[in-house]
């Protein structure tokens, strides 16, 4: 209770509330989950298979699709809860198709038919299991069978500070993420499913001082502290003061310091383990600092 009150300077309501974003909903992981076996720079398609069940259990079955050209234009690296470290992560080399880039502000099916006649092709043959999806059927019902829900400019920015929503509140983590260098693809930028949450950046510095200060103990003490389950999503900006990135605040830098330094030891691996005693305790000073 002692550490719980020495973290109350974080009280109050943070202005990266409106730049947090949920990742992707597509409710058919097994449609729009895939792996890239090929990429034809001349044709700008790719040769994808859908996921096996040892790749992917307990995902609801469709006709596998051992290889198909789509076009590759729609085609993302994907990142999941389980990829996640503390200042780092490591995927398997997934992708995901991603139709349309707002959840609401769609081109036509006909459009998209003749820009995209392989995946149209594609997802045509999941029609049916498509237009029955939930978020489909409750937000999308209006609009082509194959779009997905949770997208928009935010989920193509050039840094995302990544959480995942199913995590104990006392030992928070979270990491920033930007491009896949080993993408089969030209698309790069990694973008997040649903059991994660970001908040997006154009600047990197700005992006690594969010994920130092949220990786900081006086934030796992408050989320800790109040927090009853394990559901984190972009409300922790609504019961946390995370103050705006300042760069002529030394604190702030000094933060983003910290967090791109321990991206750059652990880059490529899931380690979830704390920083170091005395570096944690020097993030913790400076947390206090650009809260006071």
């Amino acid at each position: 209770m002692a550490h719980f009150r020495q973290s109350a300077f974080l009280r109050g309501k943070s202005p990266y509330l409106n730049a947090s974003h949920r990742g992707t909903i597509s409710d058919c992981a097994r449609v729009y989950w895939v792996k890239v076996l090929r990429y034809s720079s001349e044709t700008k398609r790719a040769l994808i298979r859908t996921l096996t069940e040892e790749e992917l259990p307990r995902a609801r079955t469709i006709d596998p699709v051992a290889g198909a050209w789509i076009e590759a234009d729609l085609l993302f690296p994907l990142i999941r809860g389980r990829d996640l470290g503390r200042y780092c992560s490591s995927t398997d080399g997934w992708y995901q198709i991603i139709p349309n880039k707002h959840y609401e502000k769609v081109e036509s099916e006909e459009d998209f038919a003749d820009k995209y006649p392989l995946a149209y092709s594609y997802f045509k043959n999941y029609e049916s299991i498509l237009r029955n999806r939930s978020s489909y059927k409750r937000y999308q019902r209006h609009l082509p069978f194959y779009v997905v829900y949770c997208v928009g400019d935010y989920s193509f920015s050039t840094y995302k500070v990544v959480w995942m929503e199913q995590q104990a509140p006392g030992s928070f983590r979270a990491s920033v993420v930007s491009e896949d260098e080993s993408s089969i693809v030209p698309n790069r930028l990694i973008i997040p499913d649903h059991k994660l949450y970001f908040t997006s950046f154009d600047t990197a510095t700005e992006a690594y001082y969010l994920c130092g200060f949220l990786n900081s103990l006086p934030v796992r003490t408050w989320l800790g502290g109040f927090l009853l389950d394990k559901q984190i999503g972009t409300t922790i900006f609504e019961h946390i003061n995370v103050p705006q990135f300042d760069p002529g605040k030394d604190a702030s830098k000094r933060i983003a310091v910290i967090s791109e330094t321990a991206h750059a030891d652990r880059d490529g691996t899931k380690n979830k383990r704390l920083l170091e005693h005395k570096t944690e305790a020097q993030l913790t000073e400076y947390v206090r600092k650009v809260c006071t």
